[in-house]
Order: structure tokens, then C-alpha cells, then sequence
């Protein structure tokens, strides 16, 4: 319900519907990531990685990743999007074809940076807290990078098409 309100927002700003068909891509790979940062955090924990700088080790190791993974996703988005756009002769509302596809790709790796790092330092938080990381750490992750992505995607199409 809260995504439908921000993609509802967010078309009432932009009034271009060509940027809400990527959003599905966006979410899936933020929530992809997200999770699997988090599954590396837990594995850390059960195995007894209690010192806390060997947790920060974890986050940080899996910012890299999340980093590396953007970049490489951030640019096949680009890429796709830019080739299917021209290929398809779509109707981008008006928008350069070419600013659309960086503002895909940018969100790309906007929102796959910020499920990284989320999915490593949730399980780690929730742990100090006394709460079993492993059982808490999905719905958490989960939606917050749904809703995060989300925010991410619309507000750097936001800033990308109106520079560009």
C-alpha cells in the first residue's frame, strides 16, 4: 500500500508513466541483494563472529559487493533499457531516451548500495537487541528495501531527468 502511494505521488510530479515500468526491476534486485547481505550477516553471527568489529567487517565487505553488483547492474539496466527504448520506438512521455536509461541505471545502483548495506546491519542490530536475527531479518529487509527502492528509484529519476 505505501508503494502505491509513493508511485502514485510520484506520477503526479513527473506525470511521465514510462518510469513506473522499471520500477519492478529496481525492487527485485534491491530486494535480491538486500537479502543476501542479510543471509551473509546471520552466517556471521551463527558462527560465532560476537566481537563487533568483525561484524562492521561484514557490513563493510558486503557495501563492496553491493557496490560492485550496482555498478555491474547499474550499466546492463542502462544499456537495456537505453537499446529497448530505441528499439522499440517507445514513448518516453517526452524524456531523452538516453537520461531515462541513466536514471534507470543510477537507481539501479542507488537502491542495490543501500539493500547491502541495510541487509548486513539489520541482522547485526536486531542480534544486540536480543531478537533472532535469522527469523526477523526477512520482513524487515524486505520491506524496507521494497519501500526503500522505491524512494530511491523516483527520487533519482527525479533528479536525473530534471538536470538532464
Amino acid at each position: 500500500l505505501v508503494n502505491s502511494m509513493i508511485i502514485t505521488s510520484m506520477l503526479n510530479v513527473t506525470k511521465v508513466v514510462a518510469i513506473t515500468v522499471f520500477v519492478p526491476a529496481i525492487l527485485a534486485m534491491g530486494g535480491n541483494t538486500g537479502m543476501q547481505s542479510s543471509a551473509i550477516a546471520v552466517r556471521g553471527i551463527a558462527l560465532g563472529l560476537k566481537k563487533y568489529s568483525k561484524l562492521i567487517g561484514i557490513v563493510f565487505r558486503e557495501i563492496r559487493v553491493g557496490a560492485c553488483l550496482g555498478v555491474c547492474c547499474g550499466l546492463t539496466a542502462f544499456f537495456c533499457v537505453w537499446g529497448s527504448l530505441l528499439w522499440m520506438h517507445a514513448d518516453t512521455g517526452g524524456l531523452n531516451p538516453v537520461a531515462l536509461a541513466f536514471a534507470v541505471g543510477a537507481a539501479m545502483f542507488n537502491s542495490m548500495l543501500f539493500a547491502s548495506a541495510y541487509g548486513a546491519i539489520v541482522p547485526i542490530l536486531l542480534h544486540r537487541m536480543k531478537v533472532d536475527p535469522a527469523v526477523a531479518s526477512g520482513p524487515f529487509v524486505t520491506t524496507s528495501n521494497d519501500l526503500s527502492a522505491s524512494l530511491i528509484y523516483f527520487l533519482t529519476c527525479l533528479v536525473v531527468l530534471h538536470l538532464l
